[in-house]
């Protein structure tokens, strides 16, 4: 069918290739992930080995460790703080004075770093009209369902045993949620079945148009537990709950509030620009834990089904692995789906495209900003070139990255006018222009750029062409 690549695409996204893009640009700029992760554990592996010692001292010295990972990267200062006060909150066993002196430390430690960051960004200008123009979207359900098919199967029956052992504030938050996330999937499934577009996978627009009339599940939620809790103190052999959360009732209240936030768009799509589908990396460990624990259940009174259900599990995890390291990054998809989504393989490129990158001259280079692989990151990694616009930009220059990519974009589409192109060029020192075989630009658009004064064409193979740029007066 032709139209497959355009229906799997969302699905393939999710499940096969999310988590396998490795660029090689992103190999160093992840340490400001890692090293903050890693100061932080060590930070709090200290303060939770001495919490209990005299000498205070001990504890403190690791708060500037703390204060050092939020430096770094100031996305962890909510979290740290949160780990901190989960932390405190189960450390029952120590006074109460002393844990919040503890809680004191920790947001001394974190806060004013934090906003000292956050007041360091903000005021670069670029980046604050970035935030806006970010775009993002919430967790694509059609792929998400493909992907969690097995699990969504025993997660619910989990999380609603789980409740019980839950404070009541916690128990509303839960039953609420679980409204909500119902409401959602019947509201999606009936737009989808109305719509027709279950394989075109339209979700992040599905979300926006269901998302308000999903709240009219939270009353829904709170009417279930209030029947649930109702039945289960009738029940004279039901015990109360111990006060004590189990591990389990921690991991649904994780995947519930992730899962809601992750899969709403309220505010007709506003809190999409917050790129909340990131939440779904979060997603796996409740989920598996949260299915684990439902084939546990299940296994008590019913073996040989909790086996089966395992195994057809571990067969299509090992089923959807197969497919991607074989059809994506492997022999059995190099003529097909490699062709249909390049950017799955970073370095994959026509024969056309390295020869003609052998005969660009050496200086600036200009090549096309969208499309993947990116020439540009291509060609800079020879020695004697630089590049327009490539991926490094948004972490490596100053440059308000949408700007420098809308304009190089605006240069190679057909219609644009010579002056513009002219003022791109003279502004970047721009000494060739690469239009390449693998991504091709449009003919009308070439042969625009064949018909410039200032622009010679010094070879073409397949559907890609390099020109070098005239100096001014040549």
């Amino acid at each position: 069918d032709p139209n497959f690549p355009t229906y799997f695409e969302r699905h393939f996204l999710y499940e096969l290739t999310e988590g396998a893009q490795f660029q090689p640009w992103l190999l160093v700029t992840r340490l400001y992930y890692t090293l903050p992760m890693g100061l932080g554990f060590l930070a709090f592996s200290e303060m939770m080995r001495v919490f209990g010692e005299v000498n205070g001292w001990r504890f403190l010295r690791a708060l500037p460790v703390l204060s050092l990972a939020c430096w770094a990267n100031a996305r962890f200062a909510g979290p740290y703080l949160l780990l901190a006060v989960l932390w405190l909150v189960l450390e029952r066993d120590a006074p109460f004075r002393k844990r919040v002196l503890a809680a004191g430390g920790v947001f001394v430690a974190v806060v004013p770093v934090a906003a000292w960051v956050a007041h360091m960004a903000w005021s670069r200008p670029e980046l604050a009209s970035a935030v806006p123009q970010g775009g993002g979207a919430s967790i694509w359900f059609t792929a998400f369902l493909s992907a969690a098919f097995f699990y969504l199967w025993l997660v619910p029956g989990t999380l609603v045993s789980s409740i019980p052992s839950m404070p009541v504030p916690l128990r509303v938050v839960a039953w609420m949620s679980m409204g909500y996330a119902g409401a959602f999937g019947a509201a999606l499934g009936l737009y989808y079945v109305y719509y027709g577009n279950v394989l075109a996978c339209y979700d992040s627009t599905a979300a926006i148009h269901v998302s308000g009339l999903a709240l009219l599940g939270l009353p829904f939620g709170l009417v279930a537990g209030a029947l649930a809790e109702r039945t289960r103190h009738g029940r004279q052999t039901e015990h109360k709950p111990s006060g004590t959360m189990s591990p389990v009732a921690w991991f649904s209240l994780w995947f519930l509030a992730l899962f809601c936030l992750g899969i709403s768009a309220l505010g007709e799509g506003a809190l999409v620009e917050f790129a909340r589908n990131r939440v779904k990396v979060l997603l796996g460990l409740p989920l598996a834990v949260l299915a684990a624990a439902g084939l546990q259940s299940i296994g008590a009174t019913h073996p040989r089904l909790a086996r089966t259900g395992l195994g057809v599990m571990l067969m299509a995890g090992v089923a959807s692995m197969s497919v991607a390291w074989t059809t994506t990054h492997g022999p059995l998809g190099y003529r097909g789906l490699q062709r249909q989504f390049p950017w799955t393989k970073n370095l994959f490129m026509s024969e056309a495209d390295a020869h003609l990158i052998e005969r660009v001259p050496k200086g600036v280079v200009l090549a096309p900003a969208l499309g993947s692989p990116l020439f540009g990151d291509v060609i800079v990694q020879r020695s004697g070139y630089a590049t327009v616009y490539g991926n490094p930009t948004l972490d490596f220059s100053r440059e308000f990255t949408p700007d420098v990519r809308a304009r190089v974009t605006e240069f190679f589409q057909a219609g644009t006018s010579e002056a513009s192109r002219r003022a791109l060029v003279d502004t970047w020192s721009v000494n060739s222009v690469y239009c390449p075989d693998t991504v091709p630009v449009e003919s009308a658009a070439i042969a625009e750029l064949r018909a410039l004064p200032w622009v010679r064409e010094i070879v073409e193979e397949g559907r890609g062409v390099v020109f070098a740029v005239l100096p001014a007066g040549a």
